[in-house]
Parts: C-alpha cells; structure tokens; sequence
C-alpha cells in the first residue's frame, strides 16, 4: 500500500507502519521499515513527527535486518536527527556486527556523521585532511 503515491492513502500506511513495528514477525517489522520512506516523500509534514518515532521504535528492534531497514529509512528520512541516533547509539553499535551488508554500511555512515557532530574532526585526522574547508566541525 505505500507504493501508492496517494496523498489520502498516506495515514492509512501510516497508522499500519505504526503497528506493525510492533508485530511479532521480523519480516513484517522489516517491511514497515522500508515503507516509511514511501510515505515521507509525499511530503507531509504533518507525518514526520510520527514517522521519526516509528523508526525509533525499530532501530531499537533486537533483529539485525529491522535495524538495518531502520537505518536506511533514518538515512533517506532524517540522517542529521542526531537524537535519534545517540538514543540508541550502544545498542546500534552492539548490533552492527550482525548486520547485513548494506545495512552495516549505511549505519557506519550513520554512525560516523553522529560522532563527527558530537566530537568534531581534529586537524590530525584523515577525514580532516579530506576536506580542508573545515578545521573543526562542531
């Protein structure tokens, strides 16, 4: 249903995303994940609170493939909601391992951006001599 790019269809994919990130099969948890971007691109922004509080749910899910599905629907929805991120930072990071392998990378990139705005690149570090316009982000 969320392949529908219907604006009246919208909080119906919604309010089904919201339970079945709840639901006991991990497939169906995964699923919900994927279709959260879906319905973020019809642009309503009256969602997005309540989208960003599903992924939440999710990205603290205990299967890998739900929190991988979690942190590219974080990636294309909000990759700069550091909250979000640092709630569940220990847990993504104990999970990580376990991950696929597009889902370990887009979460490295995930994680990276976090600790970067958290601790701010030194003027040693390779990623500083990688972008010079920047001496230190913060």
């Amino acid at each position: 249903m969320a392949a529908f790019r219907l604006h009246v269809i919208s909080p119906l994919v919604l309010v089904a995303a919201r339970k079945c990130a709840r639901d006991p099969f991990v497939y169906v948890r995964k699923c919900a994940a994927n279709a959260l971007p879906k319905v973020h691109d019809l642009r309503l922004e009256e969602n997005a609170k309540a989208i960003v509080e599903i992924i939440g749910i999710m990205l603290n899910d205990s299967s890998p493939g739900v929190v991988g599905a979690a942190a590219a629907a974080i990636a294309s929805i909000c990759p700069n909601n550091l909250p979000l991120i640092g709630r569940n930072y220990t847990r993504v990071c104990e999970i990580l391992p376990d991950l696929e392998e597009w889902g370990q990378i887009i979460l490295i990139g995930l994680l990276l951006g976090y600790i970067i705005a958290k601790q701010g690149l030194l003027k040693e570090s390779i990623m500083a001599c990688l972008c010079p316009q920047h001496e230190k982000i913060n």
